[in-house]
């Protein structure tokens, strides 16, 4: 059957109003026997591939999975198709009809119907054979802690095998750290590694060596980092009658919050903050908090004397600090006393994120 002059219109009249839109529409209308019909976009994508005795096959195919795909990054493409190899045998196919050679530019018409074509014909079409591999391991993990994950493959050579391999040395080479054999899916462990990160990827391999299929992950291994580390400062000792408290940091503070310490060069994902402040003969209560630029402070307060503790998550990349402040019971905005702090970090990096104080 001759695919009509006004369906082919209409078909470069659809890609168009999708690159508008951002998304195809859910129903189309057209001329039917000179009289509109409306039918759904899948029904109108199907009825317009498979009336042509000159389209592919894979074209047809390929339709299924265009009702679910945009076109706003299409449209940016060059009108100039260079299609694969595949691509060249399915035109092939068709022979030098004189019919699809209209048809070709009746699509050049329209810069997102010409990559439409090509999508379907080059991408869609092969994406069910390409070789491809998946796996769920999270990007980030605990340092000292095997990571289970699950992964699958297909559409792998024969004599493929999937492998875990990591980046090493000075020149950055791929090395395999566990060969996960050559089924199709299964569940794996990555051995626990020390802070820091790493590049990892889940890959398959011909029986020669050639990888066919990765799935590059930037791997951060987060470890607990004492603040002593993190913010260059050397520990010492407040002793009072009750306990002994080692600090990294301390200051006077009253009623008003102040900046305590402060993180601009984040690399760490929680905090840990213990404190405490002098015993004396004013009774009052310490309040620390940690503030950071997404989220509300996290605060908690204790009593003079006694240790306290608070902890918050913070995103890595975001700044975080801790702030302090003293209230007298019995006597609001008077008073002042020392509060000390210490405390650790998970982080993927052990450098300093700034300086104390």
């Amino acid at each position: 059957m001759h695919l009509p002059g006004h369906m082919r219109q209409r078909f470069g009249e659809l890609v168009e109003e999708a690159t508008e839109m951002g998304h195809l529409p859910v129903t189309v209308t057209y001329s039917s026997r000179y009289r509109p019909k409306t039918v759904s976009t899948r029904q109108f994508l199907r009825l317009f591939a498979g009336c042509s005795d000159y389209l592919p096959a894979p074209l047809a195919e390929a339709v299924g999975e265009l009702f679910f795909e945009t076109f706003g990054a299409a449209a940016t493409v060059r009108p100039t198709i260079e299609f694969d190899r595949y691509t060249q045998q399915s035109m092939a196919q068709i022979g030098s009809r004189t019919r699809f050679a209209g048809f070709a530019r009746q699509l050049q018409a329209s810069v997102a119907a010409a990559v439409c074509v090509a999508l379907l014909l080059s991408s869609a079409a092969l994406a069910a054979r390409r070789p491809s591999v998946w796996w769920n391991l999270p990007a980030n993990v605990t340092a000292g802690s095997p990571t289970p994950f699950l992964w699958t493959a297909a559409n792998l050579p024969a004599r493929s095998k999937v492998v875990v391999q990591r980046r090493e040395g000075t020149r950055l080479v791929w090395r395999t750290v566990r060969t996960l054999g050559g089924k199709a899916k299964g569940a794996g462990q990555l051995a626990a590694l020390a802070l820091g990160t790493y590049d990892v990827r889940l890959a398959a391999l011909t029986a020669h060596g050639k990888v066919v299929a990765q799935r590059p992950v930037a791997l951060r291994v987060f470890g607990q980092v004492l603040f002593g580390t993190l913010f260059n400062a050397t520990p010492r000792a407040y002793t009072n009658p009750t306990n002994t408290f080692s600090y990294v940091n301390y200051g006077a503070f009253s009623d008003q919050p102040q900046a305590f310490l402060t993180a601009t060069n984040n690399r760490c994902r929680a905090v840990h903050v213990d404190f405490t402040s002098e015993a004396d003969t004013v009774a009052g209560n310490a309040t620390v908090s940690v503030v950071q630029e997404t989220s509300d402070p996290v605060s908690s307060t204790q009593l003079d004397g006694l240790i306290g503790s608070v902890d918050a998550q913070v995103p890595p990349g975001q700044s975080w600090g801790v702030t302090a402040s003293y209230k007298s019971v019995g006597h609001p905005g008077q008073g002042s006393d020392v509060i000390f702090v210490n405390g650790w970090a998970s982080c993927y990096s052990a450098a300093p994120v700034s300086e104390a104080g």
